[in-house]
């Protein structure tokens, strides 16, 4: 049997049993590479059948200098790291796993919501602090009849609203990409965006990152959003310009604001001028995780490649090769 090579670009797990194991049973070994230098990337990867990636930027030289590679399997939601046009070009196809963190993303979300409703982060450092009391934090507001703008409508949002229902919020949707079928069925409002910035009291971006979706939370429209309003972002840093935020929130234009995601996650630090706020939540862009999600995960992400290496249809195509 034909051994196949498969690359696995910036690996961030422990090992790789769970990959060897069905990479095995159609004979294909696993190389990788611990660099997200491209040249590096290069060496390892130019011969690979298959290649497996996580938070490496793919981009069009590494993909023009594959030279037999079938797939592109990203480890995640989001492939704003590949280079999709140059992958189109050259005939590789690229897969990520859309559904593998579909309740936790959605879970998260909504505990963020709720913990800056309830300001528990900062009532929860003053009882740490020795104040036994509620009254420093006022006002709070009950989440009852309030208005819950989501940006983006795909799994994740979809998932929410049927968690959030039950709380009495009234939701509002921006998509430009989903039908009315859908919002019916969801029995959310459409709305423009200036709509949701203006009506929401709380936000949640759900989009991808696009050239049509980056920086969509700006000065402009943190200053149309109501002063008791709360941003949350779950999806990507570069949705929001981190510097109008700061200004936003040290100014209290809105009230709050929770993040799991930020612009260069790597460089942060506790000079890092958000963490200097009392009136943000940041967590380390762990919305996707638990266990069973990781699983999950990377069994899709492998079996993808072992369906490409063997012409079987793709469950996770996202470019037009098809």
């Amino acid at each position: 049997m034909r051994k196949y090579k498969v690359a696995i670009i910036d690996n961030v797990f422990s090992n790789m049993d769970l990959e060897k194991s069905e990479l095995d049973k159609i004979g294909a070994f696993l190389v990788e590479s611990s660099s997200n230098n491209e040249e590096d990337i290069i060496s390892v990867a130019e011969d690979a059948d298959a290649l497996l990636v996580g938070y490496a930027n793919i981009s069009k030289k590494i993909i023009r200098s594959l030279k037999k590679c079938r797939i592109i399997a990203r480890y995640g939601i989001g492939v704003d790291n590949i280079d999709i046009r140059a992958a189109d070009h050259y005939g590789i196809y690229v897969t990520n796993v859309p559904d593998y963190c579909v309740d936790e993303v959605s879970n998260h979300t909504f505990a963020l919501i709720l913990a800056l409703s309830r300001k528990i982060v900062n009532i929860n450092s003053s009882v740490k602090k020795g104040i036994w009391s509620y009254s420093i934090h006022r006002p709070i507001y009950r989440v009852y009849g309030k208005v819950l703008g989501l940006i983006g409508f795909g799994k994740i949002a979809r998932v929410l609203v049927k968690k959030v229902k039950n709380f009495g919020f009234e939701i509002l949707v921006y998509d430009p990409y989903v039908s009315s079928r859908i919002l019916k069925e969801y029995d959310v409002k459409y709305a423009s965006l200036n709509e949701i910035f203006q009506k929401s009291d709380y936000i949640s971006l759900h989009a991808p990152l696009t050239n049509e979706t980056r920086y969509i939370i700006n000065k402009k429209e943190l200053k149309m959003m109501k002063e008791t309003a709360y941003l949350i972002n779950t999806s990507r840093g570069l949705l929001v310009d981190e510097d109008a935020l700061f200004i936003a929130l040290k100014e209290k234009w809105i009230s709050g604001a929770a993040l799991d995601v930020l612009t260069n996650e790597k460089e942060i630090n506790s000079n890092h001028p958000l963490l200097k706020l009392e009136n943000i939540i940041l967590t380390p862009h762990m919305a996707f995780y638990s266990e069973e999600s990781i699983k999950d995960l990377r069994f899709k992400a492998v079996n993808e490649v072992v369906r490409a290496l063997m012409n079987l249809p793709l469950r996770y195509c996202v470019n037009k090769m098809i």
